[in-house]
């Protein structure tokens, strides 16, 4: 992938990339929210840590970082309970 400027939006491409195959409106809120792909990336990284982490970047979330948390935290509980 070719390295945007940082404070660009990210892309749908970019958050696939990222996070894998998501529902089309949560990239669409994704969007919205005007994250950019390296925000997307820390979302998604805090999402991979262990729960004890998770629970802690949880508490320090800010901004868009932790409304792309919250969007890929309920996808994550809406494609466990099928």
């Amino acid at each position: 992938m070719t390295r945007k400027h940082p404070h660009h939006p990210a892309t749908a491409a970019d958050i696939v990339e990222t996070v894998g195959p998501i529902g089309d409106s949560v990239i669409a809120e994704i969007i919205a929210s005007g994250a950019t792909a390296e925000e997307v990336r820390e979302a998604n990284a805090w999402l991979s840590t262990r729960d004890y982490f998770r629970r802690v970047a949880h508490d320090s979330a800010h901004g868009r970082i932790a409304r792309v948390y919250h969007l890929l935290d309920a996808e994550r509980w809406r494609a466990k309970r099928g």
